[in-house]
């Protein structure tokens, strides 16, 4: 099995589906780093040009906790980031993690696709937990390069998922 310290994950999903949480399981039992996209947004891209926009906020924290009025704006200021090279957001990422929570865009994933060797898309839809719309998110499980993982019942369901996906990586593809 290849050691987990030499993976690279993007955990993808949508809104509320638990991709945080699963990478906090992940760090915490595996010891995989990772870095939310939204906060490494909210301190380095997105808060300045709201500000640009009109919409401040006193501090990158109010910004981050903020994002889900505005997520067809940060979307939007994402891909102006990504303009010249779709991977842009990811290979910074990746400088500083081994996992990449929240991608939303369908050309950065395809632009960036081949930098990861595991790609999970969490799902609560079980819970109730609506998939968003494409105004903020274009990217769509897709079972030839993804690994579903159920968020559809408890924590505990979550984390025996996260554990069998973990139990697995001998077969993933480098």
């Amino acid at each position: 099995m290849m050691p987990a310290r030499h993976l690279r994950f993007l955990i993808l999903g949508y809104a509320r589906h638990g991709k945080d949480t699963a990478a906090e399981y992940l760090r915490d039992k595996y010891g995989i780093e990772f870095r939310s996209s939204s906060m490494f947004l909210a301190e380095t891209v997105v808060r300045p040009a709201l500000e640009c926009r009109g919409i401040a906020y006193p501090t990158v924290e109010a910004c981050y906790a903020d994002r889900v009025r505005h997520r067809a704006l940060w979307r939007e200021i994402i891909e102006d980031f990504n303009r010249d090279d779709g991977a842009r957001l990811a290979k910074a990422i990746l400088a500083e993690a081994d996992c990449y929570v929240g991608m939303r865009a369908l050309r950065e994933y395809e632009a960036s696709r081949a930098l990861f060797n595991v790609i999970l898309w969490v799902d609560a839809t079980g819970r109730g937990v609506p998939p968003e719309g494409r105004d903020s998110m274009t990217i769509t499980f897709d079972p030839g390069w993804m690994l579903r993982v159920d968020n559809g019942g408890t924590v505990e369901h979550l984390h025996g998922e996260l554990d069998a996906v973990m139990a697995s990586l001998s077969w993933v593809r480098p």
